[in-house]
């Protein structure tokens, strides 16, 4: 192949023929499969990066991941670059010791090490926390997480180990399908369930230590919007800052609230809350979370308009 005056192949020929007995470079992976393996680190950080990232950066975190698969994308060129001008086995400390020196290359092997080895301990732990919210939520806690995590840990070193042939790599690639496939229904299903783009929520406190509990989130309602039926664990308290709220509990008539009105709903007791139907309204909402914070609140059915407007 010669483009702009370079032949490729009489240049890795010279290449071959200045450095004996170093074997040449044979292609052993097809698009699917190098696609299976990138993926597979992306995807692998998706599942506790995102919560994360959204703690902190809130109304950001669009633009933090767009940042962030801008440079995955620049390092995959780099890496692609890299690999077609050194064929050698060994990826960032390869390309460091041609571009720097073997200190460089030292310093590099041991920066992805440790990345692994922290992306393998975050993996573990994340796995038993999902597995303990699917399945038994004891295996989110002390020695049934930590054994968890170390049998993650385990699997992924007898895998590197024995390595990856052929079969390997078609199971991991039908993994890779399925769970494109299931990202995409989440995001399909939560822009139909979860997003409203007339309700509009900022939290203001969370859990951060061990012992608190408290929950304050700022919500602004659209006029017309509402709530679905729901519970709470410890109850909640609502106060409105500006607009009109109507409040209501199941078996009895809708309360109105203005601006500086508080409203408080006791544990277990089914609700929705929302705005007027003229007014936007915007309110605190201020609860204790419960012992297993998926427990704190209990969503129900839709509110209807029949019920709304009752």
């Amino acid at each position: 192949m010669e483009k702009d005056g370079f032949d490729q192949r009489g240049y890795f020929a010279r290449m071959r023929q200045q450095r004996p007995g170093v074997p040449s470079f044979r292609r052993t992976l097809g698009s699917p499969a190098l696609f299976t393996i990138v993926y597979a680190s992306v995807a692998s950080a998706i599942y506790f990066a995102l919560g994360i990232i959204a703690d902190h950066a809130l109304g950001l975190t669009p633009l933090v991941f767009l940042l962030g698969g801008v440079f995955f994308a620049l390092t995959a060129m780099t890496y692609v670059e890299g690999a077609s001008l050194h064929q050698d086995r060994g990826g960032a400390t390869v390309f460091a010791r041609y571009a720097f020196n073997e200190l460089w290359s030292f310093v590099a092997g041991w920066a992805i090490l440790l990345d692994y080895v922290l992306l393998l301990a975050v993996c573990g732990f994340t796995a038993a926390h999902y597995l303990g919210g699917a399945f038994w939520s004891p295996l989110a806690h002390g020695w049934p997480e930590f054994a968890v995590a170390v049998a993650v840990i385990v699997f992924a070193a007898v895998t590197n180990l024995r390595g990856l042939g052929a079969s390997r790599y078609t199971r991991v690639a039908i993994v890779t399908v399925v769970d494109l496939v299931l990202q995409a229904g989440l995001i399909v299903l939560g822009l139909v369930l979860v997003f409203k783009p007339d309700v509009w929520l900022d939290p203001i406190a969370a859990p951060r230590d061990a012992g608190q509990r408290m929950t304050v989130v700022k919500v602004r309602f659209a006029p017309g919007a509402r709530t679905a039926w729901h519970s709470h664990a410890h109850g909640q308290t609502l106060h409105v800052l500006q607009g009109v709220a109507w409040v209501q509990s199941r078996g009895t008539g809708k309360v109105e609230l203005h601006a500086g009105q508080t409203a408080y709903c006791p544990p277990g007791e089914e609700h929705w809350h929302g705005a007027a139907p003229d007014s936007f309204m915007e309110h605190l909402g201020m609860m204790d979370n419960a012992d297993d914070p998926t427990t704190s609140t209990t969503w129900l059915e839709h509110v209807t308009d029949d019920d709304y407007l009752a």
